[in-house]
C-alpha cells in the first residue's frame, strides 16, 4: 500500500527542462518529465537522472502515478524513456496528446499491455475536459504552440488542484491573452509554469498580469549553467529582475534536482 505524505504545499523538484516531479500528498506527477538531449540548445537529463528514473531506486522516482506531457517534442517527451517506465510498471497512468502520440506504436501498444490506463487528449480549441486521481483534479485545454514553426504542433495546456491551490502548466504554449482570459474565466490561479520567452515576450506578460493572474510565477525550461549556444539562462534571470515590480513572485526553476514549495 502507497504511504502518503500529509505534507499540504505541493512539492516540486526540476529534472531538466521543463521536466518536473510535482508531489501532493503521496501522488506524483511527472510532467514533461523526460526531455532528450538537445546538443548546444537545451538541457536533457543527465546520465544521473536518467538512470535514477529508470530504476526507481531513489525515493523521488517511486510510485509515479501520472506521466503527463503538454506536446511530444523532444526536449519534453522521449518515446523510449517514456515507454521504459510504462513497461517497468513505474506508472499508473500516461496522459498525452493522441494525434502527435500516433506515430510512436510500440509506446502505446505497451501501455494497453502493461495495464497502464492510457488518457489520449483530442480536445478541440475553447473546450476542456476533466479527470480526477486519488483526490487531484486534472483539466486539460488545448493551446496553440508558440512561434509559426510550430503551429501545427498539439498542444495542451494542464489545470492540476491540489486542495486549495490550482497550479497551471502552459509548457511551450502561446501568449494569447484573450483565449486565457476566456479558458481560465473565474479560476484562481496559484502558481502558473512558463518558458523564459513566455517572460519575456510582451503578449506573455500581458497574459500574466490581466487572464492567468498568478499568486506566484515559476520559470523553467531553462539551460542548465554550462549549456554552450544559448543566452536563455542569462534572458530569465534578467527579466525576472526586469519584470518583478509589475509581476508577482518570480522563481527561476533552473538547476537539476532544485526543489520548491508551493
Amino acid at each position: 500500500m502507497k504511504s502518503f505524505d500529509n505534507t499540504e504545499s505541493p512539492r516540486v523538484t526540476l529534472l531538466a527542462n521543463s521536466g518536473i516531479m510535482l508531489e501532493y500528498k503521496g501522488t506524483k506527477l511527472l510532467i514533461d518529465g523526460t526531455p532528450g538531449e538537445i546538443h548546444g540548445y537545451f538541457s536533457g537529463l543527465s546520465d544521473e537522472v536518467r538512470n535514477d528514473l529508470l530504476e526507481g531506486k531513489k525515493p523521488l522516482f517511486r510510485d509515479i502515478d501520472i506521466l503527463m506531457y503538454t506536446h511530444c517534442h523532444h526536449d519534453h517527451f522521449s518515446p523510449e524513456v517514456t515507454r521504459a517506465l510504462v513497461e517497468g510498471q513505474r506508472t499508473r497512468y500516461l496522459m498525452m496528446p493522441d494525434k502527435d502520440s500516433r506515430p510512436f506504436v510500440r509506446l502505446r501498444e505497451s501501455a494497453d499491455m502493461n495495464e497502464a490506463k492510457l488518457w489520449l487528449l483530442d480536445i478541440p480549441l475553447g473546450k476542456i475536459a476533466g479527470y480526477e486521481l486519488d483526490g487531484i483534479k486534472i483539466e486539460a485545454f488545448r493551446t496553440m504552440h508558440a512561434g509559426e514553426l510550430y503551429r501545427e504542433t498539439e498542444h495542451y495546456c494542464y489545470l492540476i488542484e491540489l486542495g486549495d491551490k490550482v497550479i497551471l502548466i502552459t509548457g511551450d504554449s502561446d501568449y494569447d491573452p484573450d483565449y486565457f482570459k476566456t479558458m481560465l474565466s473565474g479560476i484562481r490561479i496559484h502558481a502558473v509554469f512558463i518558458n523564459p520567452l513566455f517572460l519575456n515576450r510582451r503578449e506573455g506578460r500581458l497574459a500574466l498580469t490581466e487572464s492567468i493572474r498568478p499568486d506566484k510565477i515559476v520559470v523553467c525550461h531553462i539551460p542548465f549553467e554550462g549549456t554552450p549556444g544559448t543566452n536563455l539562462r542569462k534572458i530569465a534571470a534578467r527579466d525576472a529582475v526586469k519584470y518583478k515590480e509589475i509581476l508577482p513572485e518570480i522563481i527561476l526553476l533552473q538547476d537539476e534536482l532544485q526543489e520548491i514549495f508551493l
